[in-house]
């Protein structure tokens, strides 16, 4: 959570209004409005938010807890709150009477760079309703689900206000957030370092290995392994993989390196598959890039250094450097094209 300092300089970043931050202000110091009942069809409950420092209240276990798992896994979400203080709302009947009426959404969600209300449904809940009254619910050209009235409210104080359907669920991500769910509470006191130095220099030192080479490792603790994939010490594409299926899973010292080997995999799989001739980089190459000659005069972590034949010198991102190699938009002469690119050195380019 952050402190009123953090918050404080949050909101002048959001260039805020008064009035919306008073808002705001107003739900980080409420308790929730309401408590929630369960239905036929659902349970409610409460789920124990490490970043909040309290419970969270949820109306489904299959929708909004899943979206609670998400926000409190969500690096970009700062704070957020089940039951925020009701709303009003104000729009036509189907029918083109004029409703008016107080209106509490499930969650209000701070993140990085908006804060916003958020009302959780599922699909078929959105489907109904938006034939009941389609103005209080409607999906857009941009194929997400609205909720106009609520939008008009958020956006008078400068906020937002969104509609999540159980559709957005990623299923993949929920299944292995349940599988390390026992980890998130350990305490770091209780980890070995001892075994965390293992795990760690043994991922740092062979790229791409895959959490099955892990386990069965005789030296590597399991437990302490889920441990460092739980708490982001080390990376693992949860979005997509499974960590049931172990011999699917790659893991990483941290994301840019995933991303880096992912890159690197899909440049080796472009050139088996057309035979392309790959660039090497290196100081004192010539290379040709939107017809005219440049050499490369220095090769940075982070930026490549490209001298003109007039004298002009640049410097381009690495990501952009071999972006344009990639698509054929940067291309060498025939005496420094080679076959084979320097895995090394590309790897130093891109993962620092």
């Amino acid at each position: 959570m952050l402190d009123n300092l953090e918050f404080n300089n949050w909101c002048r970043q959001q260039d805020l209004s008064q009035a919306g931050q008073a808002i705001i202000e107003e739900i980080r110091s409420s308790n929730p409005s309401r408590r929630v009942t369960g239905a036929r069809k659902n349970v409610c409950g409460s789920y124990p938010s490490r970043k909040m420092g309290c419970t969270i209240q949820f109306e489904s276990h299959h929708n909004e807890l899943a979206r609670i798992y998400e926000l409190e896994h969500d690096p970009c979400v700062l704070e957020y709150y089940d039951q925020p203080p009701a709303i009003e709302l104000v729009y036509q009947s189907k029918s083109g009477r004029k409703n008016r009426h107080q209106y509490t959404p499930d969650f209000f969600i701070i993140r990085t760079d908006s804060a916003f209300w958020e009302e959780c449904k599922t699909e078929l809940e959105l489907n109904k309703l938006n034939e009941l009254n389609p103005n209080r619910y409607c999906k857009n050209s941009d194929g997400k689900w609205h909720c106009p009235p609520g939008e008009e409210y958020a956006h008078g104080h400068g906020l937002d206000f969104h509609v999540w359907s159980d559709a957005l669920i990623n299923w993949n991500f929920q299944q292995n957030l349940i599988w390390l769910l026992d980890y998130f509470g350990y305490s770091s006191e209780i980890i070995d370092e001892t075994e965390q130095s293992l795990i760690v220099n043994t991922v740092n030192n062979h790229l791409g290995m895959t959490l099955t080479e892990l386990l069965k490792n005789e030296e590597i603790n399991p437990d302490v392994l889920y441990w460092l994939i739980a708490t982001d010490k080390l990376y693992v594409e949860l979005n997509k993989v499974k960590l049931s299926q172990p011999e699917t899973v790659f893991v990483f010292i941290n994301q840019n390196v995933a991303l880096s080997y992912e890159h690197l995999n899909s440049i080796e799989s472009t050139t088996q598959t057309s035979n392309q001739i790959l660039l090497q980089i290196a100081v004192g190459t010539n290379i040709y890039w939107d017809g005219e000659s440049w050499e490369i005069v220095n090769t940075g972590t982070t930026t490549t250094g490209l001298l003109r034949a007039d004298g002009k010198l640049i410097e381009l991102p690495n990501l952009a450097f071999t972006a344009l190699i990639d698509t054929g938009k940067i291309v060498g002469d025939k005496t420094t094209q080679t076959s084979n690119i320097k895995i090394s050195r590309w790897l130093q380019l891109n993962i620092r």
